[in-house]
């Protein structure tokens, strides 16, 4: 039963108000007769990311639901997940899957490459499942693409397991690749962890080194007042090395935390570091920030006197 002060989830979109299925508002008051669930209605107050609110509107048992109480493997309202694909059977499949966790929620599907850029751009989704049997894109160009202008949570749904085709997928930007035929629960639990990572560094605080400044709330990184595009991947790297400052993480261990999974991932840790480099403007020869320990892996090697400062930066953040 649905009370006040209580967490609720959308079960439709509501246009006029710029609220969408799955958006989660808390329950203000009630009226009616709770007891005998007659008559009932519900205040609703909806807020934005900065805590304004955005909407207060009276609602019925049927426009809403209660939150469910997610820990660490879930969102806190369902996702939205694009599948990109055209195999009619790997799309059920997918549905499947995603149905284990949230029974409601359908993906929403792109049949090009195209279509699966766009709809990454205009819905911006929690999650992507991407089944490269398009046409008008390689799957190295549609991953590419998409990381232009987002590090949403990208896992690629192959065909063969097939080292090289892996590696180029994760090279590309991909979070994750999973070969069907792949068991549902499988998937899903590859989802979730993709998702939980996402909760986990929305949780941490900005880490400072000199210019640098990481905030893992928004995945964004800064040097001086430059914002620096990384991948999802290329964050988590990054994130990962620095919250280790001075520490020397091995490639064995990069590719697990990365990737979960063992992986001859030697050559692709390598290129995701000649790639934050390249970005930071750090020379492996006289390296600012990252430093390679030959034999073993690598080092955050940046100023280390602020690292763990974190509200006096957050203003720089909204800039």
């Amino acid at each position: 039963m649905i009370k006040e002060l209580d967490t609720v989830v959308l079960t439709h979109d509501i246009a006029e108000h710029g609220l969408k299925r799955g958006d989660v508002g808390a329950v203000v008051h009630c009226y009616g007769d709770l007891r005998s669930e007659q008559n009932v209605a519900y205040e609703v107050e909806f807020v934005n990311d900065e805590g304004t609110t955005v909407a207060l509107l009276t609602l019925n048992p049927d426009d809403i639901r209660p939150a469910q109480n997610i820990g660490d493997s879930r969102l806190s309202r369902d996702p939205l997940i694009l599948f990109v694909g055209v195999n009619p059977n790997v799309f059920d499949i997918v549905t499947s899957a995603i149905h284990l966790s949230w029974p409601a929620v359908n993906p929403v599907t792109a049949t090009t490459a195209s279509e699966g850029v766009a709809l990454v751009k205009w819905k911006s989704p929690d999650v992507v499942l991407v089944h490269p049997d398009f046409n008008d894109m390689t799957l190295g160009e549609a991953i590419q693409e998409m990381r232009r202008f987002t590090p949403v949570p990208l896992m690629v749904l192959g065909k063969d397991r097939d080292q090289g085709e892996v590696i180029a997928a994760l090279a590309s930007g991909a979070d994750d690749y999973v070969t069907l035929p792949a068991d549902l629960t499988e998937i899903m639990v590859r989802v979730w962890a993709m998702l939980r990572r996402v909760r986990v560094s929305e949780n941490e605080g900005p880490l400072i080194s000199g210019q640098l400044f990481i905030n893992p709330d928004k995945q964004e990184v800064f040097l001086g007042d430059k914002r620096i595009p990384l991948t999802s991947t290329e964050f988590r790297l990054l994130n990962l090395l620095a919250k280790n400052s001075g520490m020397v993480v091995g490639r064995q261990i990069l590719g697990r935390v990365l990737w979960g999974e063992h992986l001859e991932s030697s050559d692709l840790i390598m290129k995701y570091i000649q790639r934050l480099r390249r970005k930071l403007g750090d020379d492996a020869r006289e390296p600012m920030w990252i430093a390679t320990v030959h034999g073993v892996g690598y080092q955050f090697v940046g100023p280390t006197a602020n690292l763990q400062e974190t509200i006096r930066h957050r203003a720089h953040v909204a800039k």
